[in-house]
């Protein structure tokens, strides 16, 4: 009989596993947060001044591929690797790409989603007229609806911090999915 992911873990269970804190995955977080804070500047300039479409593309894809793609590599992100933590399967294995893409899923969602909505914005004849944030923002919602879309992702990310702070090993929803945990180095 083959053993399931739940069988190995608690094959695993003696062995000494240090999961991250919520606090660790917090700060994790807030430095990735930080070191995509040029993006967001530019990207926010671009809507009210520039109107570059190349230029919304390319902070799109920065920060769309910026936590699949470290995690894929390297196991963590910079905020993850600041803090001494990285990114394992069930089986306490480096993850493949498809853990790494299903943990992902609601951050590749839901920037796919600010995209369409951005991307719709910017073909909108109306864009052009904008000269500030709230007049696109105004314009934005307007157009797709964007204050709801904001708090769907809002109540998503409270869920997944619940699970979080609720799971004996650490683990948001994300990890769950991802068939993930994010441990101590």
């Amino acid at each position: 009989m083959i053993n399931q992911p739940q069988d190995l873990l608690a094959d695993i269970e003696d062995t000494q596993v240090n999961y991250s804190t919520f606090w660790q995955r917090f700060f994790a977080s807030l430095i990735d947060g930080l070191i995509l804070i040029p993006f967001i500047v530019i990207d926010t300039f671009n809507k009210s001044t520039w109107k570059s479409l190349p230029l919304f593309l390319i902070t799109f894809i920065i920060a769309l591929a910026y936590k699949p793609f470290l995690e894929a590599r390297y196991k963590a992100t910079l905020g993850k690797m600041a803090m001494k933590l990285t990114i394992v399967d069930v089986n306490f294995d480096d993850p493949a790409i498809k853990n790494i893409i299903l943990r992902n899923v609601f951050d590749i969602s839901s920037r796919l989603i600010i995209g369409i909505t951005t991307f719709i914005t910017f073909m909108a004849p109306e864009f052009q007229k904008i000269n500030s944030t709230a007049a696109y923002t105004s314009l934005s919602n307007a157009m797709t609806g964007a204050t709801w879309i904001t708090l769907a992702l809002s109540l998503l990310s409270l869920v997944d911090a619940i699970f979080l702070i609720a799971d004996p090993r650490r683990r948001a929803l994300h990890d769950i999915i991802g068939q993930t945990f994010v441990i101590q180095k």
